[in-house]
């Protein structure tokens, strides 16, 4: 289960030796992941990107030129954001990528994502969706079930797409749906300023990565959420002595240990991630499940994040993310109401009119 694209960035160098099967296996990993323009950052640090055949260098080039270009539109998009909720008196906590990007992580470079997440509060989640409507955003059209799929039991409202600009914005009220097996509580958020704007703090967008990774049913874009947490892992460690002892005093808190656990673990499997050893300890002793689960899991885990099934199609393969899917939905809401959910969903597809 190796993946040329995780072999190239955790070593560079290796640009200078690899076959065009093993390019054409790159540029394949980095495509479904979104990870051309990454790529490209850490070839260029390293002073290989000459090493890149001419065709695929422009590849990655482009990726990049498209990447700088995406986060000087993001960064409009949330002034507009703010500036229409400033008239209810609101300021949105920026979240995942678009958050990466205003606090200046190295987790934005090169990055690309499809929308911006927001968190309010949930006793402003009205009047945030009535300005929001106002100003432009528009959530799809959808049946009186699916309304309240979201508005009972998930963790943001409908995504809204902005009717001018074409931005989605997915307006979150608390990090886990509010079904899930774990409880967390959003007013215990750690928010810091940026700048004129929110983002959650470094401890919190860490923890916050690695639980929406945990609890994700597809793993397309594994290898670039997993990039991410190497990336903070790495930032977060050098610019604060204490950011490991905070970070294990907020898991102990948040009852989110068992995934913090696995996206660690798979962290310094994945990306030799510089995880003290100490840290890792506490958290296999406090949060891992027992030796022969884990073994399991280090394993389905490891071939859902490297081999996304647009790319391989072997038996394995679909059993490991197949695994992973059912967990994920397991994981976000009791069997009893997922199975209502299933049986209503597939109802509505079959009788759904032409």
């Amino acid at each position: 289960m190796t993946s040329e694209l995780v072999a190239l960035i955790n070593c560079p160098q290796r640009a200078t030796e690899l076959s065009s099967r093993q390019w054409d296996q790159v540029m394949s990993e980095a495509t479904v992941n979104v990870m051309l323009a990454r790529l490209c950052v850490v070839l260029d640090r390293a002073d290989q990107l000459g090493s890149v055949p001419p065709t695929l260098r422009w590849q990655l080039q482009g990726a990049l030129t498209v990447a700088r270009a995406h986060a000087r539109d993001i960064r409009m998009e949330v002034n507009h954001i703010c500036t229409a909720l400033r008239v209810a008196n609101l300021s949105p906590v920026f979240l995942k990528g678009t958050a990466y990007l205003l606090a200046e992580d190295d987790a934005c470079e090169g990055r690309l994502f499809s929308d911006v997440d927001i968190f309010i509060p949930a006793a402003d989640l009205d009047a945030a969706e009535r300005v929001l409507q106002w100003r432009g955003w528009k959530s799809g059209k959808l049946n009186a079930y699916d309304q309240q799929y979201y508005r009972q039991w998930m963790h943001e409202l409908p995504p809204m797409v902005h009717q001018g600009r074409g931005m989605t914005l997915d307006v979150h009220h608390s990090l886990l749906p509010l079904t899930a097996r774990f409880a967390f509580d959003p007013n215990s958020l750690e928010i810091e300023q940026k700048n004129t704007v929110q983002v959650l703090s470094p401890v919190d967008r860490l923890l916050h990565c690695i639980v929406h990774l945990m609890m994700e049913t597809a793993f397309e874009k594994g290898l670039r959420d997993m990039a991410d947490i190497d990336a903070m892992c790495r930032q977060f460690a050098l610019q604060s002595p204490t950011f490991w002892t905070d970070f294990l005093q907020r898991v102990a808190t948040t009852g989110l240990g068992r995934l913090i656990y696995y996206g660690l673990d798979q962290a310094g499997q994945l990306y030799a991630t510089p995880i003290p050893p100490d840290v890792m300890e506490q958290l296999t002793r406090d949060y891992a499940p027992n030796r022969l689960l884990r073994a399991v899991m280090k394993r389905v885990w490891r071939r859902a994040l490297t081999r996304p099934l647009s790319l391989y199609q072997g038996l394995a393969d679909q059993g490991a993310h197949f695994a992973l899917f059912l967990r994920g939905h397991w994981l976000k809401m009791p069997v009893t109401t997922l199975c209502y959910h299933g049986v209503r969903k597939t109802w509505l597809n079959l009788t759904v009119k032409e």
